[in-house]
C-alpha cells in the first residue's frame, strides 16, 4: 500500500520528530546545571560539532588512507583558481563541492563540468571544500561513541544511504518511471526540476539512471537500517580513526565503499565527520516504527549526556546558551 508522504514519519519535519528529545535535553540540562551541556560531548570540535564547525578541520587529522583528495578554500575561489588547484592535485571532473560549514547535505553538489562549477561558485559565500568524487556505490553513516575515560569505542548505529534510481524499459519516459517507483514518487517535484530536459525522454531498456547521488534524506536518499553489521571487530577497525581526532567522543562518520565486505575489512573513504548534531540515522528506515525510533533517539541522547558529563567533570566547559543561540542565528542567516 502506498501511503501518503505525510503519513510516513520518516518525512516529518525535524522539530516534530524530536519532541521527546527536547524533554530529554531539558532534563539532563537541569540535572547538570547547564542547558548546553551537550556541547561538551566533543571538546575538540567547535560547539562540540553542533553548529558552525569545520568539516575540513575534522577530516584532515584522519589517516590518509581513509581520505579522498580534499582541497580547502578559505573563501570561494574564482574559476581559474579552482581549475589550477584541481590540476595541481590531479583532480578531474566530476568532483564534489560543499561548504566547509553546514549540515544535512546543505550545499553539497556533484559538479560534472566547468559550467556547473561556475554556476556553483557564483552563489557560494563561504569557505568551500572540493573533494574527489568517489564512484563507489555504497554509502554508510557509522555512529561512533567513545568513553572519555576508558577510550572504549562502540558503534551504536549504521545507516546505509541509498540514492534514487530507475531502470529504463524502452517504452516509458523518465516521468512515467519516476511516478511508478514507490520511493521516487515522494520526490516528483524535485526530480522534475532537476531533470526537466529529460523528463519526457524514453529510457532505453535496462539502462540504470541514477537520480540522486548525495546521501541526504531530504534530497531523496532512502535510509536503511544496517545495524546488523555492528560488531566488535568493526569497532576495532574504526578505533584508529576515532583516536586520530583529538577531543572527539561522539559523532557519525559518513563513508563510501565498494561493498559491504569492503566496509567490514576497513576498505573505505571518509567523506565527512559529523559531531554531536549527528543522528542515529538508521531510524529513518521506511520499515522502522516511530516508537522504536524515539526509543533509539533517547538512548542516543543518553549517551550524549553521559559523555558530556564526563568531559565537564574533566574540566571542559560548554559554551553558554546565549552564545550558542547567537551562533545558530548567524549560521542560518548566512544560509539564506
Amino acid at each position: 500500500m502506498r501511503l501518503p508522504k505525510f503519513l510516513k514519519w520518516e518525512f516529518w519535519p525535524f522539530p516534530l520528530v524530536y519532541i521527546p528529545v527536547y524533554f530529554s535535553i531539558l532534563f539532563h540540562g537541569i540535572a547538570r546545571g547547564k542547558l548546553t551541556y551537550f556541547l561538551a560531548a566533543n571538546p575538540g570540535m567547535k560547539f562540540g560539532g553542533f553548529v558552525e564547525y569545520s568539516k575540513y578541520e575534522s577530516l584532515k587529522v584522519l589517516p590518509q588512507r581513509y581520505l579522498p583528495k580534499t582541497l580547502f578554500f578559505p573563501s570561494p575561489p574564482d574559476m581559474d583558481e579552482l581549475l589550477e588547484a584541481m590540476a595541481d592535485s590531479r583532480l578531474e571532473f566530476p568532483v564534489i563541492l560543499k561548504p566547509d560549514v553546514g549540515e544535512r547535505g546543505y550545499g553539497v553538489e556533484k559538479i560534472r563540468d566547468t559550467v556547473e562549477a561556475r554556476n556553483y561558485l557564483n552563489v557560494a559565500r563561504r569557505a568551500l571544500l572540493l573533494q574527489e568524487y568517489i564512484p563507489d556505490e555504497l554509502e554508510y553513516g557509522v555512529m561512533l561513541v567513545q568513553d572519555p575515560r576508558s577510550r572504549e569505542l562502540r558503534i551504536t548505529s549504521i545507516v546505509q544511504k541509498q540514492g534514487l534510481e530507475v531502470t529504463g524499459d524502452g517504452t516509458r519516459s523518465l516521468e512515467e518511471l519516476v511516478k511508478a517507483d514507490d520511493r521516487c514518487r515522494y520526490h516528483i517535484s524535485m526530480l522534475k526540476r532537476r531533470y526537466a530536459e529529460r523528463w519526457e525522454q524514453i529510457l532505453p531498456a535496462d539502462e540504470r539512471f541514477r537520480l540522486t547521488e548525495i546521501g541526504n534524506h531530504a534530497r531523496g536518499a532512502t535510509f536503511l537500517d544496517a545495524n546488523r553489521l555492528i560488531s566488535p571487530s568493526l569497532a576495532e577497525t574504526f578505533a584508529p580513526l576515532a583516536a586520530a581526532m583529538p577531543g572527539f567522543y561522539l559523532g557519525r562518520l559518513d563513508i563510501k565503499t565498494k561493498s559491504e565486505h569492503s566496509l567490514l575489512r576497513g576498505d573505505f573513504k571518509v567523506i565527512e565527520v559529523n559531531g554531536v548534531n549527528s543522528e542515529p540515522a538508521h531510524i529513518y528506515d521506511p520499515n522502522y516504527g516511530l516508537l522504536r525510533g524515539w526509543k533509539d533517539l533517547l538512548t542516543h541522547w543518553k549517551d550524549v549526556a553521559i559523555i558530556s558529563k564526563a568531559n565537564m567533570e574533566a574540566g571542559h566547559s560548554p559554551e553558554s546558551a546565549r552564545r550558542l543561540f547567537k551562533e545558530i542565528r548567524s549560521h542560518y542567516w548566512q544560509k539564506k
